[in-house]
């Protein structure tokens, strides 16, 4: 049984001026870059946290995220994961500095749904999620 972990990093950068298109890089462990936007609905999210219902919320936060070219990211390094580490996969989800309105998201309630019912990311023990902040220290 092997110890280690597909990974998968995941950058939200700040909307251009005028917009409210936050550009996406997700990069694999082996170095492959991917590039997409996220198209986020911030009043469709609240309506569904309002109504407690995590996992619809889960599964949207999921779809606007995970869309284009980053679904195409996750789906390799899921894929990947399933052949090489058990389908252990770590995502790490680093927000810009200057896109801080995105810490209200509950980021750790991302689902997604590859048979049912949802996979809540940061719940399982084969896929642990971290949010985190860039540094500029060494």
């Amino acid at each position: 049984m092997s110890s280690t972990y597909a990974e998968i990093e995941i950058h939200i950068h700040p909307p251009p001026p005028g917009t409210e298109v936050y550009p996406v890089e997700a990069r694999l462990d082996d170095g492959a870059p991917f590039s997409g936007q996220m198209h986020l609905d911030r009043t469709a999210l609240l309506e569904l946290e309002h109504e407690g219902d995590d996992a619809a919320y889960g599964l949207a936060l999921f779809k606007a995220l995970f869309s284009g070219e980053i679904d195409r990211a996750f789906n390799e390094i899921m894929g990947r994961a399933q052949a090489t580490t058990e389908g252990r996969v770590r995502v790490r989800l680093w927000i810009d500095h200057e896109a801080a309105e995105l810490q209200t998201i509950r980021w750790e309630r991302l689902a997604h749904r590859p048979m049912e019912p949802e996979r809540v990311l940061s719940a399982g023990a084969k896929t642990p999620f971290s949010r985190y902040l860039g540094v500029s220290l060494p």
